[in-house]
């Protein structure tokens, strides 16, 4: 398994149970820049601040004209 920083992984956790997944199934696209951290008062804050549970996922709209 891949090491991911601390931070990371919280917020991995954080965003699992909004989504209503486990943290497993979500992917980290970034375990930050070498020596600069992630704000994390300010990723806690806008995780704590979503709706609950998320909506469902609208794939069509992430895709315009069916070219995906």
């Amino acid at each position: 398994m891949v090491a991911i920083s601390r931070n990371a992984e919280e917020v991995r956790r954080l965003a699992a149970e909004p989504a209503g997944v486990a943290p497993e199934q979500l992917l980290i696209g970034s375990t930050e820049v070498i020596g600069r951290r992630y704000p994390m008062d300010q990723i806690r804050a806008g995780l704590a601040a979503l709706d609950r549970p998320l909506g469902e996922a609208d794939f069509a709209a992430t895709c315009p004209a069916r070219r995906c």
